[in-house]
């Protein structure tokens, strides 16, 4: 998975956002498939009311970046400058949907 959260609080509204790319395997390690999404969330404290924004499209090819070789499936610690190219590339997947 990759993925940019963003998150804000202050005295007006609570916003969120997650911007995704998930690709999905079976027990064997074949892909099966991959969904890109973007989901925002705000809710204004004054007025009580909320929005839900959530788009998603599925894809038939892997396109997570920097997955470590071994297919150990475990989180791994990133350098900056992949952090960067998985926020740009996150980015670049998710602003036309």
């Amino acid at each position: 998975m990759n993925s940019i959260t963003n998150y804000e609080d202050n005295r007006g509204a609570t916003q969120s956002r997650v911007r995704a790319i998930e690709d999905y395997y079976d027990s064997n390690g074949n892909f099966i498939i991959t969904k890109v999404y973007d989901q925002r969330h705000k809710r204004l404290k004054n007025l009580q009311t909320e929005d839900t924004n959530n788009l998603e499209q599925e894809l038939d090819q892997p396109l997570t970046i920097h997955v470590p070789d071994d297919k150990t499936w475990k989180p791994v610690q990133l350098t900056d400058e992949q952090k960067d190219e998985v926020k740009a590339h996150v980015m670049k997947h998710t602003k036309n949907l």
